[in-house]
């Protein structure tokens, strides 16, 4: 059964890849709307939610889900190729209609044309649905043995290239925007995947179905990282207003004590900016409430992709699953990580721009951290065939007061950049103090020097500003948003330093890393060796679990139906026994109850963000109660203090999502062995 349904499943989990990156997008599309009021947003992302709807009815039709008449080999080939043509239909009119002036005003002064052209949407994708779901027969699509095999996928072709040549370069024109950039980088996968179905697929499931549905996947995501770079640059946009607002306030209090004459007029002013302010931090705390919010509604579908892709790569050595097939299933892997990162960075830096972002201030040895980042990046730089090494010039404190979190994080990022631009030769990373011990602000340096293709003058005056990089030829052949630098720039300065940078083209690039290190009194200088820096012997405060089993009653406490079928068949498979409960008040019905009764769970994992009672109330209403047991805390947020808000509500640990396979069921077994050895005791 397996091997029979396996094509049908692949298809089935890229089609809903493709509806679930279509819904975030209007979601997006509609939250830009009401920061900006840009007519054309919300009626670009209807378009595009409408495009994915017909997506998950030809999902229904082809598992037969809904009821169909026509036989899927017609209906499936066909309903594809109709919904590609819709896809192009509705985005040329959607974008078409902010192309011409008159009709663009038009939009604009009348509110309620909006709703009326987003109705014409739906209605459309209904009708479209009705006549292929009640369709006897459906017309022949697949010749095998043609050179065009699916002759109805060149239809889509036409508006795609409409939008291509006409609509989105005029709408570009108008709109400077994230968005209209996206819009325009969208069109390559779009057309990719028609040119894939048209000439390439000669039957259902084939690697070439496969990868234009993968691909299809790809051209909802790039608008909806073109919506999210809007609203960063629109949170920008915000901050520098407010400063200016700010300035504005000091130099009208100035003028009211120096002019007596304006003192009315001035107050008047100073009032209307004092409404400003405050109405600007009401913004502001918005927009982290919606940070944060995003992180969740991003985090918890992809929590389930990669969760789900990892699942379908593990099988593939059990069953006969062809090298094509795996390689598509790489293909979601490898792009469903570098979103992730995206997102990291763009939350990231989105933190830092809202003052969010929390530095820690422990002692911490700074030559451990060094050695740490070589040993992480140590596989990535053997791929290339590079070597990375590590040096300590003079004598270096043993401690230093710092972050190093934050510290491996920036010297990562470099590291990783040194990596990616060089071909041959290595990186090296250089740690030395750049002031006595005993000045009055001492600083510890770090160079990360490379043999890569370096840099112009003009390029390095570009490598700070965010979404930039030395040019985009570099963005092209290697990659990226332009993000790293920023970040890390912005960290060092938290750190009480900064990042310089010095390079050659043609023969590598020197970044220079500066921290403080709090005062260094009373602080022993040694000279390193490699030999010092072996890797602790201490065991870690969570072992790892050699042959991934555990043994014990867990209680799954989350309201998502994809992440309860992951996590749960990731348990069982490990070996545990798992029960559901769908929000937080069954979680804490269910956990009395087996306690009451003597057979309480050994583990609670409880998500954080459910409906009608969350994991933090019912978490403090169980430790109320007397509940002792182990909980553990998931959550999709990537605010920092995140962590401490779960132990502070009484959870004993914290994972964040997508949850990493090994290192939960790690975490459990930690805890199960716990809960074994502490269960008289009382919870602390």
């Amino acid at each position: 059964m397996h091997l029979a349904l396996r094509g049908s499943f692949t298809h089935t989990l890229l089609e809903w890849s493709a509806l679930c990156a279509a819904i975030f997008v209007g979601i997006l599309a509609f939250v830009q709307f009401r920061l900006t009021r840009e007519s054309s947003l919300p009626i670009i992302g209807m378009a595009l939610m409408c495009a994915g709807a017909m997506d998950a009815f030809h999902t229904f039709a082809a598992d037969r889900l809904i009821h169909a008449v026509a036989d899927n080999r017609d209906l499936i080939p066909f309903t594809w190729a109709l919904c590609r043509l819709f896809n192009g239909m509705i985005l040329m009119i959607g974008v078409g209609l902010f192309v011409f002036r008159d009709t663009r005003k038009t939009i604009r002064n009348r509110g309620w044309l909006i709703p009326v052209i987003c109705t014409g949407f739906v209605v459309s994708a209904y009708f479209v649905v009705h006549f292929c779901a009640s369709s006897n027969t459906l017309p022949q699509t697949m010749f095998a043995d043609a050179i065009i095999k699916r002759p109805y996928d060149i239809l889509p072709l036409v508006p795609f290239l409409i939008c291509g040549i006409v609509i989105f370069p005029r709408y570009l024109g108008r709109n400077q925007t994230p968005l209209a950039y996206a819009l325009m980088l969208s069109l390559i996968p779009q057309i990719a995947v028609q040119l894939y179905m048209a000439f390439g697929s000669f039957k259902l499931h084939d690697s070439a179905f496969n990868i234009a549905h993968a691909l299809k996947v790809v051209s909802y995501i790039v608008p909806a990282i073109g919506l999210m770079m809007q609203y960063v640059q629109s949170f920008s946009e915000q901050k520098r207003l407010t400063a200016e607002l700010t300035e504005y306030a000091d130099n009208l209090q100035v003028a009211k004590d120096d002019v007596e004459a304006h003192a009315i007029e001035l107050a008047a002013k100073s009032l209307q900016l004092e409404q400003a302010h405050a109405a600007s931090e009401a913004a502001t705390r918005s927009k982290s409430e919606f940070l944060a919010n995003m992180s969740h509604e991003i985090r918890t579908p992809m929590t389930a992709i990669l969760g789900y892709t990892d699942l379908l790569l593990e099988e593939t050595g059990q069953n006969n699953v062809s090298p094509q097939q795996v390689e598509s299933i790489r293909t979601i892997q490898r792009n469903g990580n570098h979103l992730l990162t995206i997102i990291n960075d763009i939350l990231d830096l989105s933190k830092i721009e809202a003052g969010k972002m929390d530095i820690e201030n422990i002692k911490c040895s700074p030559c451990q951290v060094v050695s740490d980042v070589v040993s992480l990046m140590l596989h990535r730089a053997e791929g290339k065939n590079l070597t990375i090494e590590a040096v300590y010039e003079g004598a270096l404190p043993k401690t230093i007061s710092s972050d190093p979190t934050r510290l491996r994080q920036v010297l990562v990022n470099l590291v990783g950049n040194a990596i990616k631009f060089t071909e041959h030769g290595g990186v090296r990373i250089v740690s030395k103090m750049s002031d006595p011990p005993d000045a009055e602000s001492p600083h510890i340096q770090f160079d990360v020097i490379d043999t890569g293709i370096g840099m112009t003058q003009e390029q390095q005056s570009k490598l700070f500003h965010a979404f930039a990089q030395a040019d985009t030829s570099t963005t092209r052949k290697f990659g990226g948003t332009g993000l790293g630098l920023t970040i890390s720039r912005r960290l060092a300065q938290m750190l009480g330093g900064d990042i310089a940078a010095k390079s050659t083209p043609g023969q590598g690039s020197c970044f220079t890393v500066t921290i403080a290190t709090g005062p260094l009194t009373g602080v022993p200088m040694e000279h390193v060796t490699l030999d010092a820096l072996k890797p602790e012997t201490q065991a870690p405060a969570t072992p790892i679990v050699s042959n991934n089993q555990i043994n014990g009653r867990i209680l799954l406490a989350e309201d998502g139906p994809d992440n309860q079928r992951l996590i749960s068949f990731v348990l069982r498979k490990a070996g545990a026994t798992v029960e559901i409960a769908e929000n937080g008040r069954i979680a804490y019905e269910k956990a009395m109850a087996a306690s009451r009764a003597g057979q309480p769970f050994g583990v609670i994992l409880m998500d954080m963000q459910m409906p009608e009672l969350d994991g933090y109330s019912a978490t403090r209403l169980l430790r109320r109660d007397g509940y002792t047991g182990p909980i553990i805390a998931l959550t999709a947020h990537a605010m920092d203090g995140d962590r401490d808000k779960c132990l502070d509500a009484g959870c004993n640990d914290f994972a964040t999502k997508p949850i990493n396979k090994t290192t939960l069921i790690s975490l459990i077994a930690h805890y199960l062995q716990y809960h074994q050895d502490h269960a008289s005791k009382p919870h602390t």
